[in-house]
């Protein structure tokens, strides 16, 4: 893996192969404070991070951190890489359970999101229970890739990640991406 520290909160974790010369985990952070406003897009929307010097990338990890929601299921959350193709990282999930503080990472490799039950700390897989999600525009609409890795095309430059509150009744915030 490589890594990179940003001043930034959301992480965006890119995998290079083990054979390559210069291999080492590159991590680029977003640390500003994303406001999950009730029935709204996030402010800011979207949260942008800027990631250079990535090669031969073969893995695509993200990491929320101190995710805290009154209702979980309200929020969709789309990433979207320098070239414009974009994954659904989660769209109507965990049901009702408020959560406090946690932190979720999404990888190709995790285990299903939690429709019905409560979300925990965890790596998951992209998901969505809400059938077509349409987050406001800016965000790019569907069709979204289906796994992350498939947004590795071209790691460097902008990615941004859009989230929305899609009903009335809960709000919440998120510390930090990468």
């Amino acid at each position: 893996m490589f890594r990179d520290d940003f001043v930034a909160t959301p992480t965006l974790v890119l995998t290079c192969s083990l054979l390559a010369a210069a291999c080492a985990a590159q991590v680029a952070r977003y640390e500003s404070l994303v406001e999950l406003l009730d029935y709204s897009q996030a402010a800011p929307y979207p949260a942008e991070l800027v990631v250079s010097g990535v090669s031969n990338a073969q893995q695509l990890a993200v990491e929320l951190h101190g995710l805290s929601h009154e209702v979980p299921a309200d929020l969709d959350l789309l990433l979207v890489a320098p070239t414009g193709a974009a994954v659904l990282l989660m769209s109507s999930a965990g049901n009702y359970f408020q959560v406090e503080n946690l932190n979720l990472a999404f990888a190709d490799f995790g285990v299903e999101l939690p429709s019905f039950l409560a979300l925990e700390s965890s790596v998951y897989r992209p998901g969505s229970y809400s059938g077509a999600v349409s987050l406001p525009p800016p965000a790019p609409s569907q069709p979204y890739a289906a796994q992350l890795n498939e947004l590795l095309a071209e790691p460097n430059g902008v990615w941004r990640l859009y989230a929305a509150d899609a009903f009335w009744g809960g709000a919440g915030h998120l510390a930090s991406w990468a």
